[in-house]
């Protein structure tokens, strides 16, 4: 497969148009040539030959296209591909192992054509095609690729495990064609999470990746002596957030000082926190997605507040904490011309079970109230609340030590406890309560204002002063699989 012009390699291109037909040719090299043909809104692609390559992993299966000598892997002849309406048939003859195989199968299509989160329109086709005996059929991509556009297609040996990538350039008149006579059979919601779905490679294999993450931070301890608030700092993923809001693509070398651009490269599940002063969380899932190179990323920041305030008398002290989704993304990076593009806006990776604690308090400091509140995409005046019981004496070092567990609690009411440390140990048997902790359960924030709070009451010796530490966690999910 030639994927450029090359005078040397090329001895001819024809391209002949003849609008009663709208036949279009292009000869690619002298083994291998694609042709299409539009006839009563019907856009067929033909390919006599098809040489492609495989792998047991994504990773290796693009790295190997890139990288590929004369040697041809796969093979597969007489290609067709039919659009019409909101279908696409395929026809062809796998060459595989040893083994020829008819593919005879057709599906939905599926194109980025604008809704109210899709950002990357009018560049995309994608078909949702049938399986055919042990061939799983992953993806089959028609790409108006700025660079050149190309169509490509791969599948699953689900008996060996195999993948198979074929790919090939074509016309960018061939693909204005084929995007006009292709209609979607969604709409709305429905079609961006079908054409996610679609879209990313990962997502469509027979065992795809988990979808799910856990991830847990404590921060540093806070003293009597830090009553600030301790401020935010993410204004890296802040400015590039706002760039690709206001541009729709950017190129991301322009932030390689600023913030970890591998995040964008296809290395899985991605965490970036800062803790003590700099409260935040950024959390990303990037996957290999073909296509010469291209990688697709779900990701959301969220603000991380956390305080220390006294109260009108020395001995008592209000802690708060909240965390607040700030904006979240679906992206695809092509490392070709260094593009960071957003496919998705306000769409990016979801929380569930997103706690956050502050606990370990010492001497003779204890909680005397638990307040909660959630904005979340469920919504409801129930959250989950939580407590930290544990002996005096006993040093807690994360912020989720001795947790006990969750209960709902109403928005709208407060959690009282003991008003003193010797109130306290006879309440509960010696133990005080030093940490106080709210979920958000199987609700979710997945949008920009989403939030959970979190307000504890301390009383305290001002003599002996205190400590205590915040911490956060939360299930990550992403849409990409």
């Amino acid at each position: 497969m030639i994927h450029r012009f090359d005078l040397k390699k090329f001895f001819t291109i024809v391209v002949v148009w003849v609008i009663s037909t709208s036949f279009l040719t292009i000869a690619y090299a002298a083994e291998e040539a694609v042709h299409f043909q539009s006839v009563n809104n019907i856009g067929t692609i033909f390919v006599d030959e098809w040489s492609g390559t495989k792998a047991t992993s994504l990773d290796a299966l693009f790295h190997a296209y890139q990288t590929r000598g004369a040697d041809e892997d796969v093979e597969m002849t007489n290609v067709k591909i039919a659009v019409e309406a909101n279908q696409i048939k395929f026809s062809g003859t796998l060459l595989h192992n040893g083994r020829s195989l008819i593919i005879d199968t057709e599906g939905n299509i599926c194109k980025n054509e604008p809704t109210e989160r899709m950002v990357l329109c009018d560049t995309l086709i994608l078909g949702e095609m049938a399986d055919v005996d042990n061939i799983h059929f992953v993806q089959l991509r028609i790409d108006k690729d700025t660079t050149a556009p190309f169509m490509s297609i791969v599948l699953e040996d689900t008996d060996t495990d195999e993948l198979l990538y074929f790919q090939i350039a074509i016309d960018l008149a061939l693909f204005d064609e084929l995007y006009s006579i292709s209609q979607n059979s969604l709409e709305g919601t429905a079609l961006e999470e079908k054409f996610i779905k679609l879209y990313s490679v990962a997502a469509n294999l027979t065992t795809p990746p988990s979808n799910r993450a856990q991830h847990y931070v404590t921060s540093e301890i806070q003293t009597t002596n830090d009553m600030e608030p301790l401020a935010t700092s993410f204004a890296g993923w802040s400015k590039l957030i706002d760039d690709l809001k206001a541009q729709g693509s950017v190129k991301l070398s322009d932030y390689a000082n600023i913030i970890d651009t591998s995040v964008f490269k296809g290395n899985g599940w991605t965490f970036d926190d800062k803790t003590g002063t700099l409260l935040y969380s950024f959390a990303a899932c990037s996957l290999p997605n073909g296509g010469k190179t291209e990688y697709l990323t779900d990701f959301a920041l969220v603000d991380i507040i956390a305080k220390g305030e006294q109260g009108t008398t020395n001995n008592k002290l209000s802690l708060t904490m909240y965390a607040r989704y700030e904006d979240g993304m679906h992206v695809s990076y092509k490392p070709i011309d260094d593009t960071l593009s957003v496919v998705f806006e306000n769409f990016g990776v979801k929380f569930d079970d997103f706690e956050i604690a502050i606990n370990g308090l010492i001497n003779n400091a204890v909680f005397t109230q638990r307040a909660v509140n959630i904005v979340a995409s469920s919504g409801g005046n129930v959250l989950l609340g939580a407590a930290a019981l544990c002996s005096p004496v006993y040093q807690i070092i994360t912020a989720f030590d001795n947790m006990s567990p969750y209960e709902e609690q109403s928005t709208i009411t407060i959690r009282e406890f003991e008003e003193t440390f010797e109130a306290q140990k006879i309440k509960y048997s010696g133990n005080v309560v030093r940490g106080i902790a709210a979920s958000t359960g199987k609700k979710q924030l997945t949008r920009t204002g989403h939030e959970v709070h979190l307000i504890g009451k301390v009383t305290y010796t001002p003599s002996l002063g205190t400590q205590w530490i915040y911490g956060y966690g939360y299930g990550c999910q992403t849409s990409l699989l």
